[in-house]
């Protein structure tokens, strides 16, 4: 595993905000639009992620970069943790909205089963987003939350864009706020005297061939012994559980994020590109928030 500072190398303009977007969207604390909180909030902070060239390679980088952060919760803008959107269509219990998330660039030189092959662009993928609470008693603090988000994936290196597919990632989301009593003596460190933010993920993904051929596919050109030309039919596309928690210290805020995926059973298992069926994934949030808004949201 290699870890890539921002100031021993390069990192390209469009690497940078792939690693920053999907670090983001895992660890970004949740911002609720409740009342009495501020119109918008912006900081900064440093964020560690590791991640694979894709799924199924066992090559990974690990990055530590720094990283801005911007809650809004305006009437037509909204940002949050893994979009940013305007309202297509809100109630009690269906909001629309688009979401957003990305790939970072891979040199193919630097993985061997890919050696001789073309690099991979940076991609970004956004779509329509479907976001339904199924909780009976929507005053509770507790959440279970249904996303639907269907994504055009876009690669490019900021000098070209071609289009590579579409990616549908169905999800089940539980989140709830955890609060500790402080009575426990069990409980006297200062780090369990705020409440947590925990959030329980469950997904899985489907892809048309276009979007499963850029990562899995083998054009005869490149094909080799031992990587025989390959091109993978659309469809399943892999599974994975996610964990986050997050924690409001003032202006200072952390997460912790944890994912593993599982690749068995996917539409291109056999691909000579697949290294494993099942990969970990864990990142690290530390930020400070350092103006915000006299403005609060309204009820």
């Amino acid at each position: 595993m290699q870890i890539v500072y921002l100031t021993s190398v390069k990192i390209t303009l469009s690497h940078y905000l792939n690693i920053t977007l999907i670090g983001l969207a895992c660890l970004m604390p949740t911002f609720e639009a409740f009342a009495d909180q501020p119109l918008w909030e912006m900081g900064g902070g440093l964020i560690y992620v590791n991640v694979r060239s894709y799924p199924g390679s066992r090559h990974t980088k690990s990055y530590l970069l720094p990283t801005p952060i911007l809650h809004y919760n305006g009437k037509y803008l909204k940002i949050d943790q893994d979009s940013v959107s305007t309202p297509i269509f809100k109630s009690d219990r269906i909001h629309v909205k688009l979401s957003a998330d990305g790939t970072p660039p891979v040199d193919s030189s630097d993985i061997a089963i890919r050696d001789q092959m073309p690099d991979l662009d940076a991609t970004l993928q956004m779509g329509p987003s479907i976001e339904i609470r199924l909780d009976r008693n929507l005053s509770q603090p507790r959440r279970w939350i249904f996303k639907l988000p269907l994504r055009l994936s876009l690669a490019t290196d900021l000098s070209h864009v071609d289009d590579r597919g579409w990616l549908l990632n169905p999800k089940l989301r539980y989140q709830r706020q955890i609060t500790f009593q402080n009575s426990d003596p069990l409980l006297s460190n200062p780090l369990l005297s705020k409440p947590m933010d925990f959030r329980f993920t469950l997904a899985t993904l489907f892809a048309n061939r276009r979007y499963l051929e850029y990562y899995y596919g083998v054009d005869p050109a490149f094909a080799t012994s031992d990587r025989p030309s390959y091109q993978p039919a659309s469809g399943y596309a892999g599974s994975y559980v996610s964990m986050a928690i997050s924690q409001h210290w003032g202006s200072w805020n952390w997460s912790v994020y944890t994912r593993v995926k599982w690749l068995k059973g996917s539409t291109f298992e056999t691909s000579p590109l697949m290294e494993t069926n099942q990969e970990k994934q864990f990142g690290l949030l530390i930020s400070y928030t350092f103006a915000r808004s006299l403005q609060r949201v309204p009820d």
